[in-house]
């Protein structure tokens, strides 16, 4: 049982309220501010005003759906109509806000929205360290980083201050985060969920998805906000959102080789071969597969978030570059420099890479297991600001990422265990496109039988 159906379950039976559950995580949120850093801005008294709307709406035997009643929080990158997303940047300019679809279609479903939640700025990060509203830490080791960008989405949920949260993933900005705090987070298939109302990252290959402690309540979430949306065009083509399935006989698991020299620490080779012999206990037992073309999509993935992100923001940045934090103008200040034909080249290329990835990768398997992070999170080194060092590190940490966004497939950061330093560890579940539910069903299965998604870390709601 996720924990989303728990708090339903105990909402139901008049156990709790929604204002109670609402006031306990708002003085969580309070408490643990100054260590997790991991909201830019806490809507109390809106919260606190839906939470008594659902508790009568409750009373009179309403429901709004699955999430009644239940807090959520998103990354800063998704709007409302009355206010703007920040995008963790300053804001250029006072505007009201464009209502999201996917915030309209959590509301909708009663979801309590408490606030927005910390990120590496424009996206355009992978530590968790932002310039303005400063570093977002890690529950398990504040020293350590959050990985990134969607730093507060992964922080929250693992200190339990939400028992969900939505992130964005245009090279692994969701499932990194994911991974280094110790909880589940999908990246859908491009196209699967709208985008209407959010900020881009990159617009040909950002994705919108949920974070939670397990893959039962990230089923949950999704089951929601996927969906055709005339406002972003990229769903219309989509086919129907599949129910999970309710068996997984016949399935076939492939595990993605590596070599050697590769930079996979050895904890995190033992955690994927401790996971697949769980899957094959379960009947699925993985079989080797070798990834092919995956530097190379790399490559061209980068190419389009660059050219993107300084297409975006290059006025910005020539304008009033002191507005930018080092960080986020290092990683975007190169696509300013790369030829149009080296971004049609990479655009006019994804099908036929998508097509051989599929020929190759899924010829005998239909899910992939692979590395996610390739260790734990290390420490944070807030005093480094070479621009070269920030790029070099960037790039290594979503090495084992960027390939699945330039090819537009689903994948979903799964806990395994623990590294030598008591950080969490995990592994990635990648898919063919629109394989979503299947993904989030295999995980299900692993962690009826496993409980490294049910370890907490030192700063938690409910830690004594």
């Amino acid at each position: 049982m996720g924990q989303i159906e728990d708090l339903s379950r105990r909402l139901a039976r008049g156990e709790i309220t929604s204002l109670a559950l609402v006031e306990e995580r708002l003085a969580g949120i309070e408490r643990t501010a100054a260590d997790l850093n991991c909201f830019i801005h806490v809507d109390a008294a809106g919260a606190l005003t839906t939470a008594r709307n659902v508790d009568r709406e409750r009373g009179a035997g309403h429901l709004r759906g699955p999430l009644h009643g239940i807090p959520m929080a998103w990354k800063d990158v998704l709007g409302t109509v009355a206010r703007q997303p920040t995008g963790g940047a300053i804001p250029s300019q006072e505007s009201r806000g464009q209502q999201a679809t996917i915030v309209a279609r959590l509301v909708a479903a009663g979801a309590i929205p408490l606030g927005t939640l910390n990120m590496d700025e424009f996206a355009a990060g992978g530590t968790g360290a932002n310039a303005h509203f400063g570093r977002c830490t890690n529950p398990w080791d504040t020293a350590r980083i959050t990985g990134g960008s969607s730093s507060g989405s992964a922080a929250a949920v693992a200190a339990g201050l939400v028992p969900f949260s939505i992130g964005s993933d245009a090279g692994g900005s969701t499932r990194l985060p994911a991974a280094m705090c110790g909880v589940t987070g999908l990246k859908p298939t491009y196209g699967r969920v709208s985008r209407s109302g959010a900020l881009a990252r990159s617009w040909s290959m950002d994705c919108l998805g949920p974070l939670a402690c397990s893959a039962a309540d990230c089923a949950t979430v999704f089951q929601i906000i996927a969906g055709p949306d005339p406002c972003d065009p990229t769903t219309l083509g989509a086919p129907p959102v599949m129910p999970l399935p309710r068996s997984l006989e016949g399935v076939r698991i492939g595990l993605a080789t590596s070599a050697d020299d590769d930079g996979i620490a050895t904890s995190v080779r033992l955690a994927i071969s401790e996971a697949a012999a769980v899957l094959a206990d379960l009947g699925l037992a993985p079989t080797p597969v070798a990834l092919q073309h995956v530097q190379a999509c790399n490559d061209l993935q980068q190419i389009l978030v660059k050219c993107e992100a300084a297409t975006m923001h290059g006025r910005r940045l020539r304008n009033a570059p002191e507005s930018i934090g080092i960080e986020a103008r290092s990683v975007i200040r190169e696509g300013l420099l790369l030829p149009a034909t080296r971004y049609i080249e990479a655009l006019g290329l994804r099908q036929t890479m998508l097509d051989r990835f599929v020929a190759t990768a899924f010829a005998h398997a239909d899910i992939i297991l692979a590395p996610v992070y390739p260790d734990e999170a290390p420490t944070a080194k807030p005093g480094d600001q070479d621009p070269r060092a920030i790029e070099a590190a960037f790039t290594a940490s979503a090495r084992q990422t960027r390939y699945a966004n330039y090819l537009g497939l689903p994948a979903l950061t799964v806990p395994a265990g623990s590294g030598p330093n008591g950080m969490p560890l995990a592994f990635q579940l990648i898919g063919r496109p629109f394989s979503d539910t299947l993904l989030l069903s295999v995980a299900m299965r692993f962690q009826d039988v496993t409980a490294y998604h049910l370890q907490r870390p030192p700063i938690h709601l409910h830690a004594a």
